[in-house]
């Protein structure tokens, strides 16, 4: 029997979402409104950008983001990803080998806008969320020379800690801008990071931070 490769897989994928994309847009575009917004406009504050998350379609000049929910590492977490993302099969979102947390990651067709998330195996309290958070970026700086933290938060979040970072790298020739988040789940440390062109930052800044901040952690 033929082996099929994982990108003969993506494309499979890629086919059917395409299909899928076409039928949705013949739904949407049978109705006048958009996320609560007249004629789809762009969100103005945070609490309007989680709603777009919550309506699964997130509009900015023109552009139109569809979303759908996801659930990860055994219905642990739930939160919606734009469909354009693509599960990469496990074995090839990591190194092989034996491995200390559970690693998930979803790409895009050219493999610049992502999301990943990691499950670590040791124990993370309440309290220790931001200091793992300061140590992160310590290490961030340390291994990227010129990396530039534009921004740093905590919150509470559907009664949860969460702590994050946003960067990029200047120098760069591709200039990619990445929010980190850090929080807990059943006493362990989930780590998650999405990552777009810097140019791209004015969608998907925003919509990353709204789908972090309405995931949801089942114990």
């Amino acid at each position: 029997m033929k082996r099929q490769y994982w990108d003969e897989l993506f494309l499979d994928d890629q086919f059917e979402f395409e299909q899928e994309q076409r039928e949705r847009e013949r739904e949407l575009n049978a109705s006048a409104e958009w996320n609560g917004l007249e004629g789809g406009e762009r969100p103005v504050s945070m609490a309007q950008w989680r709603a777009a998350i919550d309506s699964s379609v997130v509009y900015d000049h023109g552009q139109r983001v569809e979303l759908r929910e996801v659930k990860l590492f055994d219905n642990h977490i739930s939160l919606k990803l734009p469909y354009s993302l693509h599960e990469v099969p496990k074995g090839l979102a990591a190194p092989t080998g034996e491995r200390e947390h559970e690693q998930l990651m979803y790409l895009d067709r050219d493999g610049l806008t992502a999301f990943g998330a990691t499950w670590m195996a040791h124990a993370l309290p309440v309290e220790a969320v931001v200091p793992f958070k300061q140590r992160m970026i310590g290490q961030w700086r340390g291994d990227k020379p010129g990396v530039q933290i534009v921004h740093e938060e905590t919150m509470e979040s559907n009664g949860r800690l969460l702590s994050w970072f946003e960067c990029y790298m200047p120098n760069e020739p591709l200039q990619l801008y990445q929010l980190v988040f850090v929080t807990t789940l059943q006493g362990r440390a989930l780590l998650g990071s999405f990552q777009f062109k810097l140019e791209d930052a004015q969608l998907w800044q925003p919509t990353a931070v709204a789908i972090m901040q309405t995931m949801e952690l089942h114990e």
